[in-house]
């Protein structure tokens, strides 16, 4: 979830192993692993609840951003049998 939506779904192993949504492949990204000090951070913050952007509520922060996703929200949809993603740009991501 992000910003009080499902932005991904589907089975853990599948989900942690592919990444469909640019907000998931950022979280597992800066998971810490191993014994390296770098963190992989993800930029800005989340947006307030009363002040949700115009579009896609992860793209001021999206490394896939692309026009779309300024201007109209993504739905959730089926991405594989029993996977789903909130992202118009799914198939570019992880």
């Amino acid at each position: 979830m992000y910003a009080g939506e499902i932005v991904e779904e589907g089975p853990v192993a599948e989900v942690f192993a592919r990444p469909r949504h640019p907000y998931t492949a950022a979280l597992i990204a800066s998971a810490p692993e191993g014994v390296s000090a770098h963190l992989a951070a993800i930029p800005g913050t989340v947006p307030l609840p009363d002040a949700l952007p115009i579009g896609c509520n992860f793209a001021p922060r999206c490394a896939c951003v692309a026009a779309p996703c300024h201007t109209a929200k993504p739905a959730l949809a089926e991405v594989s049998p029993g996977r789903a993603s909130r992202c118009f740009r799914w198939k570019e991501v992880a």
